[in-house]
């Protein structure tokens, strides 16, 4: 009969299989899609959609594996329930972003510049009324979610494989 940290981690690995099909779905479908249409009719941004295909599929893969894997670790019903949340933000946030900049044609790695020239002012050369500042911001908003999740993954399995003690 497992523990009750083995039910959490059996639990929680269906539930990130659930955001892993999910993700690879939005990056097949979604930012395939719009990739697709990229190299066929020369719409968008061809190299935004494939970053935001493979890079979605990729997450899929690492969540696909790790929810595999959850049981392993000597983490506490309450981590298993955190490194979930976290992996998911991390799938998430990187496939939203790149799929949302690809749409946008927008970086998101790049919130505010500041001009080159004096007298170093925001830089609002891009398209729209604000330029490229809320274009990228959006996109920006879900890598820096992402960032968090990593943090939160990297904190968690390094302290699964790392503890000497049994899990309670």
């Amino acid at each position: 009969m497992p523990d009750q940290v083995d039910q959490v981690a059996l639990k929680e690995g269906r539930r990130l299989l659930w955001h892993a099909a999910w993700i690879l779905f939005t990056a097949t479908f979604v930012a395939g899609g719009g990739f697709t249409v990229a190299i066929t009719s020369g719409v968008g941004a061809e190299s935004q959609f494939r970053t935001a295909h493979i890079g979605g599929t990729v997450h899929a893969a690492l969540l696909f594996g790790a929810s595999s894997s959850l049981h392993l670790l000597q983490l506490t019903a309450l981590e298993v329930r955190r490194l979930t949340d976290c992996c998911a933000l991390m799938g998430w946030g990187n496939t939203l972003g790149y799929t949302l900049g690809a749409f946008l044609k927008a970086r998101g790695l790049k919130p505010i510049t500041l001009m080159t020239t004096a007298p170093y002012l925001l830089d609002f050369s891009n398209s729209g009324p604000l330029g490229g500042l809320v274009w990228n911001i959006l996109p920006n908003t879900f890598f820096v979610a992402a960032i968090i999740g990593l943090t939160g993954t990297i904190y968690f399995v390094d302290k699964g494989t790392r503890s000497a003690n049994k899990r309670s």
